[in-house]
């Protein structure tokens, strides 16, 4: 009974209802119809399961699929890897009435497999949606190209197997890392950004990543990078001078160049301008023509940078060459010393480049003082003269238009002061062996200065000093006075200097071999008494008599003798030899040793030539240097001229 009551009821509501839609105008009964049929259809549509396959070459994956209402819809699984957006939607103000489009969008990494996803009104069970995603596999890396040597200035590109709108890629390269947007199917990865050397190995690692989260290696993997570019072969040298006007200059690589950014430029002082060129690149070979000659005695500097080869290779660094143009020509070697020419030679002028045939030399170059021929060969010229006047001044010159074989002309005069030797040269005896025994013979005044050096021959610093001082003598001949005779022998005992020997080859002490009053012929020494050391008898020895026969000769008004070592000045207390000896020791700082020789010495001393000396009645004092082997002229000098100008 309950229930027929309860189907009256419902049918009396239904009746009450249609009554009322049959009131609606006709337009809108129609409307009403068609919203159900579609809801009815949707109805049914969303309880069927659904399959999606997911993409990676797209950043949401869409379908054609009405849905009224969408923004009551929510999603029932929240923890799936997937947001469902609906799309395309329509709208009424603001009440959304359907969507055309149903779109998926990764919001984590997507998993390999299927995902199923739910969504339903006020996410309830009415009308609930379900969609299967397959998940593919991620796109794959193509490595082979790792393979090879790599470019450390251009995009480094990996293809993938497909496109990849979802994930983000990156590779590291030695704890640097940059990122490698996709551009259609194939990594590119800013590979400049990492500062790689060139022809290097390194380890690369390619990471992949989902919103700079989950990241993945997917290869670890060892590279090289293509090695650099060089220049192997130049048209002109670091710091080379150019003596002609070239126009054009070369430069080749060891690879085929694409382009590359070369310049030249003028080095000044504080500045630098650039030259006007054209630059050819031909395979490996740079080739630049200048627009104008360049500038003589500047210098230039050659800079290329920004090159890259065809393999993609480029300069680990600028390369910079620098190089200098010529003046005229210059001499730049003469063969004679400017002092103590001989008498007669030939004096070599050499010059910095070939001078021209096409000149007459005798017009540029003139020697004053004595006569002379002058010619010409190549980048030297010769001066010849014979029997010129001793200390003689010879003033070389250089006439400003002077041409190389490139008609380059040289427009600073050169000038040369030159001297022949101003001295002599005499043979005063031979040694044991037959070396001769030299005197150098200064001025010819009649007051006579003698020096000597050498006589023990284990002192070779007495022969230094002696030997500089001729030099210095030589250089100021003119300075000599003219009342003034300077004679030096500087090797007293030659063959005892070439052994190093205190003796001579006879194991005499030349210097207690003299006829002093004191000779004898064994001798003291420091360690004992020596033989025969003074000779068997007195001036028995060569290397004596050729000594004693100068100094007889000369009855010099002092004479000065140079040994080794102890810092001391002696005198044969003769004349004024003791004034002169505290003279010397006021300047170079030594110690007097004038009458107490044999004190300081610690042994007895005859047959010495000072002592010779002053029984002929000359004047003599002598110098200890410092050491056997040092060189002392320095010390000496001020003294030394001080003496020959007493």
């Amino acid at each position: 009974m309950m229930l027929k009551l309860i189907q009256m009821h419902i049918k009396q509501k239904v009746k009450l209802i249609l009554y009322k839609i049959s009131k609606f105008p006709i337009w809108v009964n129609i409307f009403i119809i068609v919203i159900l049929c579609l809801l009815s259809v949707h109805l049914f549509a969303l309880i069927q399961q659904k399959n999606i396959n997911f993409s990676y070459n797209s950043k949401s994956i869409c379908i054609q699929q009405v849905t009224f209402f969408p923004n009551f819809i929510n999603q029932i699984d929240d923890n799936s890897n997937f947001n469902i957006i609906k799309d395309d939607v329509f709208k009424i103000g603001n009440i959304q009435i359907f969507s055309s489009k149903t779109c998926f969008s990764a919001k984590n990494s997507p998993t390999v497999g299927d995902t199923t996803i739910s969504v339903a009104y006020f996410g309830g069970w009415f009308a609930k949606e379900t969609w299967k995603i397959n998940v593919p596999q991620p796109p794959s890396l193509n490595v082979e190209v790792l393979s090879l040597p790599i470019s450390v200035i251009n995009p480094l590109e990996i293809p993938l197997s497909s496109g990849d709108l979802v994930f983000d890629y990156k590779i590291t390269i030695n704890d640097r890392t940059t990122s490698c947007p996709i551009k259609n199917t194939v990594l590119h990865c800013d590979i400049a950004s990492l500062s790689l050397s060139q022809g290097k190995d390194y380890m690369l690692e390619v990471v992949r990543s989902f919103n700079n989260n989950d990241e993945v290696s997917l290869i670890k993997k060892d590279i090289k990078t293509i090695d650099a570019a060089v220049v192997v072969l130049t048209s002109v040298a670091q710091d080379q001078i150019i003596y002609d006007n070239p126009m054009t200059f070369t430069f080749e690589f060891n690879k085929e160049i694409v382009t590359a950014d070369i310049i030249l430029e003028q080095i000044g002082a504080d500045s630098r301008t650039s030259i006007p060129m054209t630059t050819v690149f031909n395979n490996k070979l740079a080739t630049i023509t200048l627009q104008n000659n360049l500038g003589r005695n500047v210098s230039y500097e050659f800079t290329i940078s920004k090159l890259e080869s065809q393999d993609s290779s480029t300069l680990d660094a600028p390369c910079k060459l620098g190089f200098k143009t010529s003046s005229g020509p210059i001499v730049i070697d003469v063969s004679s010393s400017s002092v103590g020419m001989p008498l007669s030679q030939t004096i070599v002028l050499t010059f910095d480049q070939a001078l021209s045939d096409n000149q007459d030399i005798n017009n540029f170059v003139s020697a004053i003082g004595f006569p002379t021929t002058i010619s010409k060969l190549n980048n030297q010229v010769f001066i010849n003269y014979t029997d010129a006047p001793i200390c003689a001044n010879l003033n070389i010159n250089i006439a400003p238009g002077i041409q190389s074989n490139y008609g380059i002309a040289q427009y600073n005069p050169q000038t040369f002061s030159l001297k022949t030797i101003c001295h002599t040269v005499s043979v005063i005896g031979y040694s044991v062996q037959g070396r001769p025994i030299l005197a150098y013979i200064f001025g010819s005044g009649s007051t006579t200065i003698l020096f000597t050096g050498g006589i023990h021959g284990s002192e070779p610093s007495g022969s230094y000093i002696m030997y500089d001082w001729i030099y210095y003598l030589e250089s100021n001949a003119s300075s000599i006075p003219t009342n003034k005779k300077i004679v030096v022998v500087p090797e007293v005992n030659p063959d005892g200097l070439a052994l190093l020997s205190r003796y001579n080859v006879n194991n005499v002490n030349i210097d207690r071999n003299f006829s002093s009053v004191n000779w004898t012929p064994n001798i003291d020494t420091g360690n004992g008494i020596i033989v025969n050391g003074g000779g068997v008898s007195a001036m028995s020895e060569p290397e004596t008599r050729a000594l004693a026969g100068l100094t007889m000769d000369l009855m010099p008004r002092l004479e000065i003798s140079f040994h080794a070592q102890g810092n001391l000045v002696g005198a044969n207390q003769y004349g004024d030899s003791v004034a002169i000896a505290n003279l010397y020791v006021s300047s170079v700082g030594y110690r007097s040793m004038v009458g107490q020789a044999e004190a300081i010495m610690g042994y007895s001393i005859t047959g010495e030539y000072e002592d010779w000396a002053g029984e002929q009645g000359i004047p003599a004092i002598l110098i200890e240097l410092p050491s056997l082997f040092g060189n002392y002229f320095s010390e000496h000098q001020y003294i030394l001229w001080e003496i020959i100008n007493l």
